[in-house]
């Protein structure tokens, strides 16, 4: 997890580089039918990091189209409100998310971050094979393996930060790195 000093200093950096993507609201397939284009358009130079960093954009707004809780109601449906940044740095990109979670779910999310950073590659990749197994959870709308995809992907740690909403809700934000 990056210390608030960490982040601060990232924003910094983050401000000094060049913002491709910044999104908040509702995920949608239609909105993310939208990024997906624009991830191909704006990185169509580089099609080795474009499939990586879309490959992470599919993972990480389907986490967010499943597991925010907050929503927002628009012609009939009930639509999950999410943030996503894509920034470009030297060597890298940067892919930012975030949405509400349930406070109840924090202490599981913080846990499966901290084992999916801990293993290397290959214990990755038997972790996905292992869960792909797995009965899904009451809870779970996949099969579990989106943020092990993520750090597979990017060949880097995840680096999340929790922010207290409420009593019950706190905002989660995922940063991973993607090399170019």
């Amino acid at each position: 997890m990056l210390s608030r000093e960490n982040m601060l200093d990232r924003l910094v950096i983050i401000q000094d580089k060049r913002i491709l993507i910044s999104y908040k609201g509702p995920v949608t397939p239609v909105i993310m039918a939208e990024i997906s284009r624009d991830i191909q358009d704006k990185l169509a130079e580089n099609p080795k990091a474009s499939r990586k960093v879309f490959s992470v954009f599919i993972e990480l707004a389907q986490n967010i189209l499943y597991y925010s809780v907050e929503k927002i109601q628009y012609a009939g449906r009930l639509d999950s409100v999410g943030m996503l940044q894509i920034i470009e740095m030297d060597d890298y990109f940067v892919f930012l998310c975030g949405n509400t979670v349930m406070k109840k779910d924090v202490a599981q999310l913080v846990n499966n971050c901290k084992t999916i950073n801990s293993l290397n590659r290959e214990e990755l990749r038997k972790l996905k094979r292992y869960q792909r197994k797995q009965p899904q959870s009451e809870t779970s709308k996949g099969a579990g393996i989106g943020l092990v995809q993520v750090a597979i992907l990017s060949d880097n740690p995840l680096e999340i930060q929790i922010h207290e909403v409420d009593d019950d809700q706190s905002f989660f934000t995922l940063s991973v790195n993607i090399n170019k």
